[in-house]
């Protein structure tokens, strides 16, 4: 089974097997062991007045949602750092790192990479309770519309005792606007083109997952739900966790 949790700390139970794309019910029993991932956008924006003040209480109120599920792997967005030349700033990060690590969640990615030399990094971060069986990759989009913040994605690969297969987690956050054209369905896609499809490539069964903050609407309460549609058509034939069991896809 598959454990969403949502942003108040409740569990969201998913009967749904951690199944990638091409995978069906005959799949290895020792290969669907529970996995708990959970992922959540802090809100940790230096450059947004509303936000800054209250990142503390904010990450406080999510280190203590965390240590009351048992979770294999969190993914986080926008806990970023900020740079001004040979400045940086990087007190948030640090504060969630310390709190995971004595959490037990001593394997994480660096934010460092992807922090340009004036502005924000990616605000992206992966921590595991499981050793990382390769190192942690991070990329940039090569189409956004945003100057401020470096957009991309980070891939992590870990593998669960018990776990036949390496479990691949991606965690990203898409541009909040619209322009350019299509920029969220071409970032979809590049992470599709230079990751999932890979994957699946050169192992039918393997595990993966891509989390974060998308930008998109599935309620359609935003627009006519056009937008929820075009990601899903983009990242196919990876399947949306909160349609349901896969049987009802």
């Amino acid at each position: 089974d598959f454990k969403l949790l949502s942003s108040d700390g409740g569990s969201l139970k998913s009967e749904l097997p951690l199944l990638a794309a091409g995978d069906d019910a005959s799949a290895s029993a020792k290969s669907r062991l529970p996995i708990a991932l959970v992922s959540q956008n802090l809100w940790c924006h230096y450059l947004q007045s509303w936000y800054t003040p209250s990142a503390p209480k904010r990450i406080s109120g999510f280190l203590k949602c965390v240590k009351g599920e048992d979770v294999d792997v969190v993914a986080v967005q926008e806990i970023f750092l900020i740079r001004f030349g040979p400045f940086a700033h990087c007190r948030n990060f640090e504060l969630l790192a310390d709190g995971m690590r004595a959490m037990g969640y001593r394997h994480f990615t660096d934010p460092r990479p992807s922090l340009p030399f004036f502005g924000q990094n990616s605000g992206l971060a992966v921590f595991s309770r499981h050793p990382f069986v390769a190192p942690p990759a991070e990329a940039r989009f090569r189409l956004t519309g945003e100057r401020v913040c470096a957009k991309g994605y980070v891939h992590v690969r870990v593998r669960p005792p018990g776990f036949g297969r390496p479990l691949h987690v991606v965690t990203t956050h898409f541009d909040s606007k619209t322009k350019p054209k299509g920029v969220r369905e071409s970032q979809a896609g590049q992470i599709m083109r230079d990751v999932v499809e890979p994957i699946l490539a050169a192992d039918g069964e393997g595990a993966v997952v891509v989390a974060g903050d998308f930008n998109v609407c599935s309620r359609g309460t935003k627009d006519d739900g056009s937008a929820y549609g075009a990601l899903k058509k983009a990242m196919a034939p990876l399947r949306d966790l909160y349609d349901g069991p896969p049987e009802a896809v």
